[in-house]
C-alpha cells in the first residue's frame, strides 16, 4: 500500500550506492520467499491473531515472542510517525509546488513552502495521526473497503509512473526538466547538466555500478517495503481459509512490490540518466538549496515533471493517499498484537476491548496513536525533513521476528513435536527455508548498521532501538512476577480460535 513512499526512498539512495541492481533484488527475493514459506508453515497449524508472537511464545520462549512481535509492531508505529512528516514534505509540498510551477501560480508555490515549515509539519502531522486513528477505530469491514479502493488507486498511480518513463527518452527528460526549472527559476539554462556540475563541485563522485558489494547494499534498501510475511500472520485469526489466503496473498503482494520496484527503478535509470539521479540525490542530502526545483527532488516530482500535468498530478496525489492510508494500517497491525498479549495476560485486558458499536479495538488504537505521536515528536522536532525520510531505514533493522521464527523452523525438524505431522512443509525444505531466513536477516542487519548511508546507525536510532527492547523486557518481567503461575500454564497451550 505504501509502494510510492518506499520507491521515493529507494530512488533517493540507490543511485548513491551504485552496484548491480539484480544482486539486491535476488537477495530480497530469497529473503521474502523463505520468510513467507516459514511463516505460512506455522500459521497453518496456529492460525491465530498475533502471528509470530503465538509461534515463538509456544515453540521457543514467551519473552522472545513478545519482544519480537511487539518491537516490530512498535517500529511500524514509528514508520507511521515518519509518514506524519513525509506527507507534507514529499506529497503536499510537492503537489502544491508542481501545480504552482506548471500553472504559474505563485500562491500555490508559496503554499508549498508553507506546509514544509516546522510549525505546519508538526500541526498537520499530528492531524494525520489523529485522522488515521479515526479510520482505524471504524469497523474493520469499512477499513478494508477503503484499503481495496486505495489499492486500485495505487496501481493506477504506479502504472502512470511506468508509462510516463517508458515513453520518455533521456533527452526528452532533460528538456522537460530544463523547461520546468526555467519556469520556476525565471530564466532559461541547462539545469539538467548543471545539477551534475554543481554536485561534482561539492564533492560528488560517480559510484561504481558493477560492484557486487554495492549491489548487495540494495537489499536492506529494498526491505523498507517489507518482507510481507509478518502482516498476514498477524491477522490470521480473522481471514477465511488462512492456509490458502495467506500464501496467495503474501506471494502476490511480494511479487507485485518487487516487480514494480525493479521495473520502475530500471526505467528511471534509463529515462533520467544514472549520473543525473546520483548527482541530484547527492545534493538532496548535502546541499538541497542548490537544486533548481520548488520541492525536494523525490521520484514522484521528477516523474511528474516529464508527464502531462493531469498525469503528474495523479502520480503525486496517489502518493499522498498511500502515505495516509499506511497510518491506520499500522494501528490495526499493532492492535492485533495488543489483543494477543492481553489474551495471554501480559498486559491489561482493556487492550483487547472491542467497541459494541463499531466492532473496532478503540482503546488499542488510541494507544497506538499516542505512541505514534510520541515518535513523531522524537523524530521530527529536532531533525530536518530529509533526515526524517532517511530515518525510515530504522524500521528495517529489527531482526527478532525473522531470526526467531527461522530458528523455530530448524528446531521443529529436530525435535519433531506432536504437531510436526500437520506442517505443510517439513524436513530439509523447512530447514533450508529457515536457514535462508536467518542468514538474509543477519546480512540485512549488518549492512544497515555498518553502512552510514542508511541512517540506521545514528545515535538516536540506536537509542530508540535498544531503549525499546529494555522497556519490553521490563513489561514482560513485571507481568511474570505478578502472574507467574498463570503465565506458565498459558504458554503451554495454543490459544483457541
Amino acid at each position: 500500500m505504501g509502494w510510492q513512499f518506499t520507491f521515493n526512498y529507494i530512488l533517493s539512495l540507490a543511485p548513491l550506492i551504485g552496484g548491480s541492481l539484480w544482486v539486491g533484488f535476488l537477495a530480497m527475493t530469497l529473503a521474502t520467499l523463505s520468510s513467507i514459506l516459514v511463516f505460512w508453515t506455522f500459521m497453518v497449524i496456529m492460525p491465530r491473531t498475533g502471528g509470530d508472537y503465538v509461534f515463538v511464545s509456544r515453540q521457543l520462549h514467551p519473552l522472545l515472542g513478545f519482544i519480537g512481535n511487539a518491537s516490530y509492531g512498535i517500529f511500524l508505529l514509528l514508520f507511521a510517525a515518519i509518514n506524519g512528516v513525509t506527507i507534507e514534505t514529499t506529497a503536499l509540498s510537492t503537489l502544491f509546488a508542481y501545480l504552482g510551477t506548471v500553472y504559474n501560480n505563485p500562491s500555490l508555490t508559496n503554499l508549498a513552502s508553507t506546509v514544509s515549515a516546522p510549525t505546519w509539519i508538526i500541526g498537520l502531522g499530528l492531524l494525520w495521526i489523529i485522522l488515521g486513528a479515526c479510520v482505524a477505530i471504524l469497523s474493520t469491514k469499512l477499513y478494508f473497503r477503503i484499503q481495496n479502493l486505495m489499492l486500485i488507486l495505487v496501481l493506477i498511480g504506479a502504472l502512470a509512473m511506468i508509462g510516463t518513463l517508458v515513453a520518455v527518452s533521456q533527452n526528452s527528460f532533460a528538456s522537460a526538466f530544463n523547461a520546468f526549472a526555467a519556469q520556476y527559476m525565471g530564466k532559461s539554462a541547462d539545469y539538467y547538466s548543471n545539477v551534475t556540475n554543481t554536485a561534482t563541485a561539492n564533492g560528488w563522485t560517480l559510484p561504481d555500478t558493477t560492484s557486487l558489494y554495492a549491489g548487495l547494499m540494495f537489499f536492506p534498501l529494498i526491505t523498507v517495503g517489507g518482507w510481507y510475511s509478518n502482516y498476514g500472520s498477524q491477522i490470521a485469526g480473522e481471514i477465511r481459509n488462512p492456509k490458502r489466503s495467506y500464501l496467495l496473498g503474501t506471494l502476490a503482494g511480494a511479487a507485485l512490490y518487487i516487480g514494480l520496484t525493479a521495473i520502475t527503478l530500471a526505467v528511471c535509470y534509463n529515462s533520467m540518466g544514472f549520473n543525473f539521479l546520483s548527482a541530484i540525490n547527492y545534493l538532496l542530502y548535502n546541499k538541497p538549496d542548490a537544486i533548481p526545483l520548488p520541492a525536494l527532488p523525490y521520484a514522484i516530482l521528477l516523474i511528474a515533471i516529464a508527464s502531462h500535468p493531469a498525469i503528474g498530478t495523479l502520480i503525486i496525489f496517489t502518493g499522498f493517499l498511500q502515505l495516509f492510508i499506511y497510518i491506520p494500517s499500522a494501528y490495526l497491525y499493532m492492535s492485533r498484537g495488543f489483543f494477543a498479549y492481553s489474551f495471554d495476560r501480559l498486559i491489561p485486558e482493556s487492550f483487547a476491548k472491542v467497541s459494541d458499536r463499531t466492532h473496532g479495538p478503540v482503546f488499542a488504537v488510541v494507544i497506538c496513536a499516542v505512541i505514534s505521536a510520541i515518535f513523531f515528536a522524537i523524530v521530527n522536532i529536532p531533525q530536518s525533513a530529509t533526515y526524517a525520510y532517511l530515518f525510515s531505514s530504522v524500521t528495517s533493522v529489527n531482526p527478532f521476528p525473522m531470526i526467531t521464527v527461522g530458528l523455530i523452523a530448524i528446531l521443529v525438524c529436530i525435535r519433531k513435536p506432536p504437531s510436526y505431522g500437520l506442517l505443510p512443509m517439513k524436513g530439509w525444505k523447512l530447514v533450508l527455508a529457515g536457514l535462508t531466513m536467518i542468514c538474509t536477516t543477519i546480512v540485512c542487519m549488518y549492512l544497515l548498521l555498518e553502512e552510514p548511508v542508511y541512517g540506521a546507525n545514528t545515535p538516536i536510532a540506536l537509542e530508540l532501538f535498544l531503549g525499546l527492547f529494555v522497556v519490553l523486557i521490563l513489561v514482560y518481567l513485571y507481568a511474570w512476577v505478578r502472574r507467574r503461575d498463570t503465565l506458565s500454564l498459558v504458554f503451554k497451550e495454543i490459544p483457541p480460535e
